[in-house]
């Protein structure tokens, strides 16, 4: 009869999976590596942690500052879509002022600031919300944003997820934001320290809110209904980059060590009650200091400096920032300011790929509350008029050099002197495509009232449209 325990022991033996060795107890129990194991990650419950990290640490500060700033950097454009334009006759300085005035009131509400702040400690503590200074004639900051009765957009604010606290949830499984909140309560220190302020219910509607990193319900569950600090993948590798240069720090204070050799020293220590021994190396010392030379018996004393080896030291050192820079998802050029000795594989088609993935993160991250703004602006009684059709896009963020710009431009003229030379395009369309906007396009534009008036010239190039 197969006892209970054995049979478990053979049902276990069945599902093991894996390559295993007896004799070299690779992959057995006395393997060392099965006994490694990932430790549990902890819920992020208090701030003192990772603001202590942020403020103390240069390296963590930059891995959430410069994704940050690079995201608003350029910041963004504007626009009224050519639907638009077409419903309200093309009203060209119509159109160039509303630009102005979404683009000016942005700047008044201090929102590319606001937004980096937002950004910066959502990526610290997990999560921050944007509070709207909107007037809306509301009584109380708990009742929902009236979007139709707005009398100005005055101003932002930024909390991070510890100046706030979710105090109600949306239960209903048919709406949209079910399960987040619908009201938060401010808990927010001022910042002259005077004091704490009295707790505000405010509703959600009333606030833009931003994430750290990604992750589960459970997971934000348990860190109080917010998502994870990027610290949370960091925080052992920045351990390690600090103590492998502190560390190196260390090595060059002792980096030439002065080395006494005196004949029978030992037994001198044993016997030197008065302390001539230490007297006679604070002697040598002094003078080394004063007369910059060393006097020594010529049988019984030596003395020279022992150097510390350091090769292969900065390679190693190398290997540090490329582990750091590979977790932080960022070129060392970028996050070390310079390209590390040895480090070839740092350079433009980095930059290039990083600045790929800032364009992606602001996307994901930036668009809604950006768009947010912009809507709200328009509500406003005292905004612009809204336009209908409109976007916004995020300028880019690689700039070209001077050469490279002449080199683009010089292509351009060469390919429009082929259209021009083959009746494709006409001098004005080529003249105001070119240089007719703000700053210099390659998009090329046709002049629509002009073919319409004269036909032959569209049914000879059968050309609809041109985009270089």
């Amino acid at each position: 009869m197969v006892k209970p325990v054995e049979k478990v022991k053979d049902l276990a033996e069945q599902k093991r999976d894996g390559w295993e060795n007896t004799i070299t107890a690779l992959g057995t129990a006395r393997d060392k590596s099965e006994a490694a194991f990932f430790r549990k990650v902890p819920p992020v419950m208090t701030r003192d942690r990772y603001e202590d990290l942020f403020t103390g640490d240069d390296m963590a500060a930059t891995l959430v500052e410069l994704p940050s700033k690079e995201m608003v950097r350029q910041w963004i454009t504007f626009k009224v879509d050519d639907a638009a334009k077409d419903e309200r006759g093309g009203d060209m300085e119509e159109e160039n002022a509303t630009q102005v005035a979404v683009m000016q009131q942005l700047d008044d509400l201090n929102a590319k600031q606001r937004i980096y702040e937002a950004e910066v400690w959502a990526r610290v503590f997990g999560g921050s919300l944007l509070f709207l200074g909107v007037d809306d004639g509301a009584e109380s900051l708990s009742e929902p944003l009236q979007e139709d009765a707005i009398r100005s957009f005055n101003f932002l604010s930024v909390f991070d997820r510890f100046d706030v606290m979710r105090i109600e949830y949306d239960l209903d499984m048919q709406s949209p934001t079910y399960g987040q909140p619908t009201h938060y309560l401010i808990q927010d220190l001022p910042e002259g320290g005077a004091g704490a302020a009295k707790p505000k219910r405010i509703h959600a509607s009333r606030f833009v809110r931003f994430d750290g990193v990604m992750t589960t319900k459970r997971r934000k569950a348990n860190n109080g209904g917010w998502a994870d600090p990027v610290y949370i993948r960091l925080e052992k590798i920045l351990r390690d980059f600090g103590i492998a240069w502190k560390s190196v720090g260390n090595l060059i204070q002792d980096f030439a060590q002065a080395v006494f050799k005196m004949r029978g020293l030992a037994d001198a220590i044993a016997s030197d009650d008065e302390g001539l021994v230490l007297s006679r190396v604070q002697a040598m010392d002094l003078c080394r200091s004063v007369a910059r030379a060393i006097p020594l018996d010529a049988e019984d004393e030596d003395f020279m400096r022992q150097q510390t080896p350091i090769a292969g030291l900065p390679e190693l050192m190398d290997r540090f920032a490329i582990r750091l820079s590979s977790a932080a998802r960022m070129p060392v050029t970028l996050l070390m300011g310079m390209s590390p000795a040895g480090l070839n594989a740092t350079g433009e088609s980095d930059i290039v790929f990083f600045y790929d993935q800032i364009k992606a993160m602001q996307e994901a991250k930036l668009r809604e509350p950006i768009n947010r703004l912009i809507e709200l602006i328009f509500a406003s009684a005292d905004g612009p008029a809204e336009p209908g059709a409109w976007s916004f896009e995020f300028n880019p963020l690689w700039q070209m050099s001077d050469k490279e710009s002449a080199e683009i431009r010089k292509l351009q003229a060469e390919t429009d002197s082929i259209y021009l030379d083959r009746s494709v395009l006409s001098e004005n369309e080529v003249a105001e495509s070119r240089f007719g906007g703000d700053v210099y396009s390659t998009e090329t534009n046709l002049d629509r009232e002009m073919r319409d008036g004269e036909p032959e010239l569209e049914a000879a190039t059968g050309v609809e449209n041109v985009q270089d």
